[in-house]
């Protein structure tokens, strides 16, 4: 038997999850969502304040032919994406600084 947590990005502007994944474990999630946070190109990392990542499930694969999916009654909160995300305090200071 193969199992799997499943998870959903809440975006808290929207008041909306995103389309769900699965991950080995909680490490793991918290692992590629980290990553996702650190690209400077996604909005997790533009807009770090409004997402947060959640458990919403389980997906146990029984065998070839059968599978379950059990959802939580509540999310569990795994992490925040303004967890993941710095900005250089410095250099924004220094750029509205005008000489």
């Amino acid at each position: 038997m193969q199992s799997f947590i499943v998870l959903s990005v809440f975006d808290k502007v929207s008041l909306t999850y995103g389309k769900p994944h699965v991950a080995i474990n909680k490490a793991d999630a918290i692992r590629q969502f980290k990553a996702a946070c650190e690209n400077v190109d996604t909005d997790l990392n533009k807009f770090s304040t409004d997402y947060e990542l959640y458990e919403i499930g389980v997906f146990n694969s029984m065998d070839s032919e059968s599978a379950i999916l059990l959802g939580r009654l509540k999310p569990e909160l795994l992490a925040r994406a303004s967890d993941f995300v710095f900005t250089d305090v410095a250099s924004d200071v220094a750029s509205d600084v005008t000489i």
